[in-house]
């Protein structure tokens, strides 16, 4: 015990003791880090993959959305071309209404 306690009592072997401590510590802590960092970069590409899969899917959606826009863009103007036709029509069929009313 005694020589345990002479050689933990001589300064410079405290040093190098602390000193090797300190660097198991960073090596442990490094390879933690490298770990962690592996797992956050494997994670991150999953995300880019499930956010560009997203975009996409919203790409196609937007599509859609304007071809019904334009569907219904067309069709609001075959509605509107009827309308005039029907009512141009109606129209004519008063006016032959009211010249028979003024014949005699």
């Amino acid at each position: 015990m005694e020589i345990v306690t002479g050689i933990l009592g001589n300064f410079i072997v405290q040093i190098l003791l602390g000193v090797g401590a300190m660097v198991f510590i960073i090596s442990i802590g490094e390879a933690i880090g490298k770990g962690m960092a592996g797992r956050t970069r494997q994670r991150s590409s999953e995300e880019k993959h499930v956010i560009q899969s997203l975009q996409k899917e919203i790409a196609a959606l937007r599509r859609e959305l304007d071809e019904m826009r334009s569907l219904s863009v067309d069709h609001s103007m075959s509605l509107d071309r009827n309308v005039e036709v029907l009512q141009q029509r109606v129209q004519r069929l008063e006016e032959r209404a009211n010249e028979r009313e003024t014949l005699p």
